[in-house]
């Protein structure tokens, strides 16, 4: 049967069955010898073959072209036997027509293709190849192969084709329609289609028009980042009751946009429109419109924006805009941590601005400038270069300081600092054990002057000490930021540690049964317990002695040396590397 078939195919029909093994997958064939019982790999020559549903004549490779080879097939149930008989010329072409698109579906995930041939143009149809592509310059390569379904109501033969991709990916499809040999027919006309669902691409919003010197200015939001996108069109007209024309195609990524053939006066409608890779435009937006007018004259912005570290603070030189009516200038600046550009000056008349702000050493600062007229215009704005200054700032210390103890355990924890200052990486966390003095500390210094040492560095705001201490223990806590700068104190946190015992067992019970008795416990969940002892006496005797020791999972004990009549009491402790617990109290039962 392996010799039969191709490579893969018991491991496909173990695919298919949701068989485990090659081994499963023969034990099926074994079972199921018909065809009809392996869905699409029917489509499968050889194993069609090998199944005995097909025949290969192998025999007839080199007959002469055009001799007629009839053949007879007689299939026998025991009962009776059927004669099935057919002919065909040797050579002879197969009769298949080229499919024809008939429709596509595209998502995200799934792309679906449908073409259709007539059954009486292609007699000898039985499958069709799906050939395909991803992105240009790459080769067709074959990916599925598909039934040829026969629909008897109109006389055509459908082929259905789905292909599950990956979101955002432009395809090229075609098929071929073959025989039950798999002899290939005329290839489809090629088709695109992209796994991308254009339904849910976002319009453009917040459509804005403003009037400047040069015409008006058209800008808006795109929410989405997606590559759907071909092209933006802009679309205009000056009559809201005629339609609107196409001005101009900018590109997917475009935001804004100025219209420069614009007449004094007049009313100008603008809508923007989304090109899709698909060749398909989506709806217009919303409409906003605008008036030109000969006064708006905004000012160039001021170039050559120079931002330079002194000692005094940072100064801001520009290039001055050579226009009679600029009244002056204004600085702005951005602190690197988000987009706000504050206002730090009022208006300026030199082309210089020194900023005496005491700022954060770890910031990278920008700033911006933008020209004023007389008549109330302002320009865009222009910016410097970011910089950097040099002081040292220390990052923020913790806060928030919270602990509590538990028998060999100290727990403490702190406000996460990291949330409000992301350049801190990482906190330090330092002890004393023993007095302390009623100096205040505030430095690393301080500490190691008072005796604390660095127990841990952690990213976490909280931390966890393991600590046979009975007396005072105390705990300081500061930040590391990414550029090695280490914090003040943040808080000093002094608490009286607990020695850690060992607790006797719990739910403790002793019981009769036909084969002894049995003793059953809690198992511990303490740390640092390893066994447990079980003692064990008679009413006739004083004192307990000890029965057996077990190891930490065991919960519960027979013990079948006992006799009937007498009265047994039972004791247990637990032993860990603490030393041994307490003895419980004892458990009586009489046998």
């Amino acid at each position: 049967f392996e010799k039969l078939i191709t490579k893969d195919a018991l491991l496909s029909i173990a695919s298919l069955k949701k068989l485990s093994s090659k081994l499963d997958a023969w034990k099926y064939v074994q079972s199921h010898p018909s065809i009809n019982d392996y869905g699409i790999l029917a489509m499968d020559l050889n194993l069609g073959v090998a199944l005995g549903a097909y025949y290969l004549d192998k025999d007839l490779v080199n007959i002469k072209q055009g001799s007629l080879i009839k053949y007879k097939i007689i299939l026998s149930n025991g009962r009776e036997t059927a004669e099935l008989s057919a002919s065909i010329n040797a050579g002879e072409a197969p009769i298949l027509q080229k499919p024809v698109f008939i429709s596509k579906s595209e998502s995200d995930s799934v792309i679906t293709v449908e073409w259709v041939t007539l059954k009486r143009s292609s007699p000898d149809v039985m499958f069709g190849n799906v050939y395909a592509k991803e992105g240009n310059p790459a080769e067709f390569k074959f990916i599925q192969r598909v039934f040829a379904n026969n629909d008897e109501r109109s006389d055509t033969i459908h082929f259905n084709f789905t292909h599950l991709v990956h979101p955002g990916i432009q395809f090229q499809y075609f098929i071929k329609p073959t025989t039950i040999a798999i002899q290939e027919g005329p290839a489809s006309d090629t088709i695109v289609a992209t796994s991308i669902n254009f339904a849910t691409l976002d319009q453009p919003l917040s459509l804005k028009a403003i009037d400047t010197t040069n015409g008006i200015y058209l800008s808006w939001k795109l929410t989405q980042r997606t590559n759907a996108r071909k092209s933006i069109i802009i679309e205009r007209t000056s009559d809201i009751n005629k339609s609107f024309t196409t001005i101009a195609t900018l590109p997917a990524t475009a935001l804004s946009f100025i219209d420069f053939a614009t007449q004094p006066s007049f009313t100008y409608y603008y809508r923007v429109r989304i090109a899709t890779i698909a060749n398909t435009i989506l709806p217009p937006s919303s409409h906003v419109s605008a008036n030109h007018k000969l006064i708006n004259f905004s000012p160039e912005p001021p170039q050559n924006i120079i931002a330079k570290v002194q000692n005094n603070g940072v100064l801001v030189t520009w290039n001055k805009v050579m226009n009679p009516d600029i009244a002056g200038y204004f600085v702005k600046r951005n602190n690197g941590m988000d987009t706000i550009y504050e206002s730090i000056s009022l208006l300026v008349k030199e082309t210089s601005f020194l900023d005496t702000t005491k700022l954060y050493g770890r910031n990278n600062y920008t700033y911006a400038v933008r020209s004023y007229t007389y008549s109330d215009m302002s320009s865009s704005l222009n910016y410097s270069s970011s910089i950097q200054v040099s002081n040292t700032i220390k990052p923020q210390g913790p806060s928030g300081n919270r602990a509590y103890t538990q028998p060999g355990i100290v727990h403490i924890n702190w406000d996460d600092t990291k949330k409000i200052d992301d350049y801190i990486s990482a906190f330090n966390v330092y002890r004393k054990i023993g007095g302390l003095k009623s100096e205040k500390l505030i430095s690393t210094n301080d500490l190691n002057r008072a005796g604390f040492e660095l127990i841990a560095k952690t990213t976490e705001n909280d931390f966890t000490d393991k600590i046979n201490e009975t007396g005072n223990i105390h705990y300081a806590v500061t930040t590391k930021d990414i550029f090695g700068k280490e914090s003040d104190i943040g808080f000093i946190q002094t608490i009286k540690g607990e020695m850690p015992y060992v607790a006797i067992p719990e739910q403790f019970s002793v019981r009769k049964t036909s084969k002894g008795v049995v003793i059953d416990w809690d198992v511990s969940i303490q740390e640092g317990v390893k066994s447990y002892i079980i003692y064990k006496r008679s009413a006739t005797e004083t004192s307990a002695v000890k029965l057996t020791t077990l190891e930490i999972t065991k919960g519960s004990y027979l013990d079948s040396n006992v006799k009937n009549g007498i009265l047994y009491y039972y004791s247990l402790s637990a032993s860990g590397e603490f030393g041994i617990s307490e003895i419980s109290a004892e458990k009586f039962v009489k046998y």
